[in-house]
């Protein structure tokens, strides 16, 4: 019975030291995610003569940040959240030099996403 003791005492410190380096993870990871989402406002509000595009970046947005999104998203897709936010970022910064190609792009993401949904 001591044995026993020992070996569940010893499992639970294991898994306390583990919860903790996840718990850290997903801090760094959430952090991360903020850092890129604060910079976006700003240049969405640069970027207002372009209607469209705006549009499109904020139904994306919508779509990555749902209500609970933190709990309902998976960890492994989490973890591309600021990859995501930083292409959005690049997108915003790129459309006031070239909007016709940003326009293009738009209708050609979605026309495969149309043909994805068929």
């Amino acid at each position: 019975m001591a044995r026993q003791s020992r070996c569940l005492v010893a499992r639970k410190e294991d898994a306390r030291s583990k919860l903790s380096l996840i718990a850290q993870e997903v801090a760094r990871l959430l952090a991360a995610i903020v850092a890129e989402a604060a910079t976006l406002p700003r240049k969405l509000n640069a970027s207002r003569a372009y209607a469209a595009s705006v549009s499109d970046v904020e139904q994306q947005l919508v779509r990555l940040f749902p209500r609970g999104f933190v709990v309902d998203v998976a960890a492994a897709q989490l973890a591309h959240y600021p990859r995501y936010l930083k292409a959005i970022g690049l997108r915003l910064e790129k459309l006031r030099s070239d909007p016709t190609r940003d326009a293009a792009a738009t209708a050609g993401t979605g026309r495969a996403a149309d043909a994805l949904a068929a």
